[in-house]
């Protein structure tokens, strides 16, 4: 019997069963993609003081990255003495739970009159004085980004941020956050750069993070590729971190009422093969303002393709209120894998070839940007796999996202065997005579890899080993995997 939870029961036409899954609406924590917690923003108390070091916000759905935006004097306050502590206090519980870590490392801040450590200028880097909102008492220092000293410390530390988190599997993404004002690339209030000296100190930053990690997924803020006032990105720029492989983030959404966001377009370009980062402006200056109470997050997600969101405040206060925009916002943001159909055979002979048709649907708004590959498997009535067999060599990361209401699915025909039948020779061997006396190997001479029987069929996405990692929405899933109807291997 099929569960209650498919919108379409089993009917057996011949000897193919033909099942259509119920898609449920519950918010999924996936890889890749997810609300993003900021622990540390601008300023080391905001926004997890408030946060046990073991909450990982379970609380909240679909928040899947804690952020570490972290000024540079405080990673290294003293040379060569990084504080890691200060990361894996709170890293620690979200990694054992599979989630993920996200950072930035920025060089100038408005809260602190040094983010790049004074010990750089000691050291003969040069730099610039600014005032904060103009006040004489407000001093801040910024380095000069291209200066050799400041290059070579830098450098030192990235390259001991690299050996800890380049290719690290727990890592979800890293800012390029080592230029400008917020690690975002302003000089307008700082030091007045022209755009094209702009231009070339965020490509060499880029460039810089780039060479020392080679292996992680890099993004990079809007502003740097802008000019004319931001409304047309640099191309040249813009072109070398698309080939770079360096993402796209667009800080600061909803800043002010009226200009809610103007570089869409720029993240589509970029969401055609890396993940997209968006930030809403720090979450009560918005609802001070009036721009959250317009409610056009899900607007923006969908204008942007975005992959990431995030939680910019303090996230009780955030949550609170929001609990059904948060969940829309889950739904629609990244990828969300729908099963539309599964027809398979309600009998299968081991080792032979079954054909199992599927029909998926992709209804987020951006990609799977890792490969991602079907595997089927068979449970046994302990819900254990007593078989997986891979589903096919489609990667998932070419399901196309659902877009302006148009969805484009795909049909998968996948050829698969389920268990493995083996002829035994015969031989004078005491282990083969007390297999076949305990009736392991047949009086014909096969011995089954697989023991004949119903069996519940599943499906899973995830590594081309069959490892699941891929929630769906299905009912009745246990580790990511999902059973979907009966089918009786003899």
């Amino acid at each position: 019997m099929i569960s209650a939870f498919f919108l379409s029961a089993a009917c057996l036409a011949g000897s193919l069963v033909t099942v259509r899954p119920l898609a449920t609406d519950e918010v999924l924590v996936n890889p890749g993609m997810g609300l993003v917690y900021y622990h540390y923003d601008n300023r080391i108390w905001a926004y997890g003081t408030v946060t046990r070091p073991d909450d990982t916000l379970d609380w909240f759905p679909g928040v899947s990255v804690i952020y570490f935006r972290v000024p540079w004097c405080a990673l290294e306050p003293e040379e060569g003495v990084l504080r890691w502590d200060a990361i894996d206090t709170f890293a620690r519980s979200w990694v054992a739970k599979g989630r993920k870590l996200a950072f930035r490392i920025t060089c100038c801040e408005k809260f602190e009159d040094y983010a790049t450590p004074r010990w750089v200028e000691k050291a003969g880097a040069k730099g610039n004085v600014w005032h904060y909102k103009d006040n004489p008492d407000m001093p801040r220092w910024e380095p000069v980004y291209d200066d050799p000293v400041f290059l070579e410390k830098l450098s030192n530390m990235i390259c001991a941020f690299a050996r800890r988190y380049d290719g690290n599997p727990d890592v979800a993404f890293v800012d390029v956050g080592s230029f400008g004002l917020y690690g975002e690339g302003h000089v307008g209030q700082t030091s007045k750069l022209p755009e094209s000296e702009r231009f070339r100190l965020g490509r060499l930053h880029m460039e810089l993070w780039r060479k020392a990690m080679p292996r992680t997924r890099l993004v990079m803020s809007d502003d740097v590729f802008s000019q004319r006032g931001g409304n047309d990105p640099e191309p040249g720029l813009m072109a070398y971190a698309i080939g770079a492989g360096i993402g796209f983030r667009d800080d600061s959404l909803y800043l002010r009422t009226s200009n809610m966001w103007r570089h869409d377009a720029w993240a589509r370009e970029f969401a055609k093969a890396q993940p997209v980062v968006l930030e809403p402006c720090h979450y009560m200056s918005t609802v001070i303002d009036g721009a959250w109470a317009l409610g056009r997050q899900v607007e923006s997600v969908e204008a942007h393709q975005a992959s990431y969101f995030g939680i910019h405040g303090f996230p009780d206060v955030n949550y609170r209120g929001n609990e059904k925009l948060f969940a829309d916002i889950a739904r629609r943001l990244g990828y969300r894998f729908e099963l539309r159909e599964v027809r398979y055979p309600a009998v299968a002979e081991i080792g032979r070839p079954v054909q199992i048709e599927t029909e998926w649907v992709n209804v987020g708004v951006a990609r799977r940007y890792d490969a991602t590959y079907l595997s089927f498997a068979l449970l046994d009535e302990r819900g254990n796999a007593a078989w997986i067999a891979p589903g096919g060599d489609f990667d998932f990361a070419a399901l196309e996202p659902k877009l302006s209401g148009v969805e484009r699915p795909v049909r998968l025909e996948s050829v698969c065997r389920f268990g493995y039948l083996h002829r035994v020779a015969a031989v004078d061997d005491s282990r083969e005579a007390e297999a076949r006396k305990l009736g392991y190997i047949g009086s014909d001479g096969m011995m089954p890899t697989l023991k004949p029987g119903v069996y519940e069929l599943a499906v899973s996405l995830g590594r081309a080993d069959g490892i699941p990692e891929i929630a769906l929405p299905i009912s009745g899933g246990r580790n990511r995997v999902y059973p979907i109807g009966k089918i009786e291997v003899r």
